[in-house]
């Protein structure tokens, strides 16, 4: 997310996040100011379950690092990285692949 976009968001007070198949979404600024209270890599490491990170090379909205710092800070997590995924894992549009990954991961982690 870049240094311009959130300044439009906070100037506007809200942004519109496209949902597949459904309205998008308002997302008001309030939620990035409520947001940054908080150092989620520290929250993290209170997490005792597995977890399971799925992140898009192409994702436009969070860098890469942002995944890969938390899953370091969490006692049971895994990290998948989809080559050319979106934010909303998406490849070319296709969603399957992060599906069938999340699923396998679940399959297996019961």
């Amino acid at each position: 997310m870049g240094r311009g976009y959130v300044e439009e968001w906070k100037k506007k007070g809200y942004i519109m996040f496209p949902r597949r198949n459904k309205p998008d979404l308002k997302i008001y600024y309030d939620f990035m100011e409520d947001a940054t209270k908080y150092v989620m890599y520290d929250k993290a490491k209170q997490i005792k379950i597995p977890t399971l990170i799925l992140h898009g090379t192409e994702d436009e909205h969070i860098p890469v690092e942002h995944s890969e710092k938390l899953v370091q800070n969490l006692q049971n997590g895994s990290l998948v990285i989809i080559e050319g995924a979106n934010h909303g894992l998406a490849v070319d549009g296709d969603y399957s692949f992060g599906k069938k990954l999340l699923l396998d991961w679940l399959r297996e982690k019961n």
